[in-house]
């Protein structure tokens, strides 16, 4: 499983997930894989997260290759033309979990992308945006939402209304991130499933910044 959290303020915005991953043997056992990078960047303005199955995290380093050769920069073309790829890309990969999957956990894909567009305009202050590319199913075709404030995948209640009080409240990033780490860190300690580095990304309106904490 992945945990992944993500929220927006006037300011930045800031997303942080975790690097553990789960492995299905065709037996049916579980293995768990640490270490696993999840957060890529995927053009100076532009990051995609990874949640759901692992095969996500292989589809979004063939997407980093694709936007890069192709030279795309601004968010609003690194979105859409990621959702092309990733659904022609899930097209033939559904093909190929028709036959091996042996766990629904692995169809479930979530690509959460954040960003920022510096140059919206010389009267319009650039903000941060947040979108998720989602396909929960084989049969289900990758769907495209906007994210206006607030995101957790898996769904954490409580962890989305202390940060849509953070958001409300206009925090400051550094607040953020520790109240998604206090999180995360508790969250591992009851699951398995959930672990170290986390790492976290702020978009502001000055810079792209990474940040990981190894426990």
């Amino acid at each position: 499983m992945t945990q992944l959290a993500v929220v927006r303020t006037k300011e930045a915005a800031v997303l942080g997930v975790d690097s553990m991953a789960i492995q299905y043997s065709d037996e049916g056992e579980i293995s768990y894989v640490q270490n696993i990078t999840k957060l890529l960047r995927l053009a100076p303005d532009t990051v995609v997260a990874i949640a759901g199955s692992g095969y996500g995290v292989q589809l979004a380093e063939q997407l980093r290759h694709h936007v890069r050769k192709v030279g795309l920069w601004r968010y609003e073309d690194v979105v859409r033309r990621s959702v092309v790829f990733l659904r022609e890309r899930l097209r033939f990969l559904r093909t190929k979990l028709a036959f091996e999957s042996k766990h629904p956990d692995l169809e479930r894909f979530y690509f959460v992308f954040c960003g920022i567009d510096r140059f919206a305009g010389e009267k319009k202050l650039p903000k941060p945006e947040i979108h998720v590319v989602i396909s929960e199913e084989l049969n289900q075709p990758a769907t495209l939402l906007e994210i206006e404030s607030v995101l957790t995948i898996p769904r954490q209640v409580s962890l989305e209304y202390r940060l849509m009080q953070a958001s409300m409240q206009n925090r400051k990033a550094k607040e953020l991130i520790r109240m998604m780490l206090v999180y995360f860190r508790n969250l591992a300690d009851a699951v398995d499933d959930v672990g170290p580095p986390y790492q976290f990304v702020v978009v502001g309106r000055d810079e792209v910044s990474f940040d990981c904490a190894d426990s």
